[in-house]
C-alpha cells in the first residue's frame, strides 16, 4: 500500500488498524505519511490536505480572504464600540469586538 505525506486541517484520530504513529491524535499543522487510500479519505472530507499541496497553497487564498473579511469585522467593530450610545449598545459592540479578535487571532 502506498503512502503519501498529508497536513491536517483538523483534529484527526487515526485508527491504529490504518497506521501505527506516536501519536494517533493528529493537531491542525501537523504533517504525517498515511496509507493513500486514508489520505485521500481525509482529503475529500476536507480533515487533511496533501502535504506538497498544502505547501504550494502556504498561507494565501482562503486563509488571506478569511484573515481580510475578519480585519473588516475587527475595525467595524472598533467603529461600533465608538458609536455606541447606550450600555446595553456598547456591550454588544464589545462583544462582537471581541469575538472578532479571537477569530482574527485563531487563524
Amino acid at each position: 500500500m502506498a503512502s503519501k505525506s498529508y497536513k491536517m486541517r483538523a483534529t484527526v484520530i487515526v485508527p491504529t488498524a490504518v497506521a501505527k504513529l506516536k501519536s494517533q491524535t493528529l493537531a491542525p499543522g501537523e504533517t504525517e505519511k498515511l496509507p493513500q487510500e486514508y489520505g485521500d479519505h481525509l482529503v475529500s472530507e476536507r480533515l487533511a490536505d496533501p502535504a506538497s499541496a498544502a505547501a504550494k497553497r502556504g498561507r494565501g487564498g482562503d486563509t488571506d480572504k478569511q484573515r481580510e473579511a475578519l480585519e473588516t469585522e475587527v475595525a467595524e467593530a472598533e467603529a461600533a464600540v465608538d458609536a455606541a450610545d447606550g450600555d446595553l449598545d456598547k456591550a454588544a459592540a464589545e462583544t462582537r469586538l471581541d469575538e472578532a479578535k479571537k477569530a482574527l487571532a485563531a487563524l
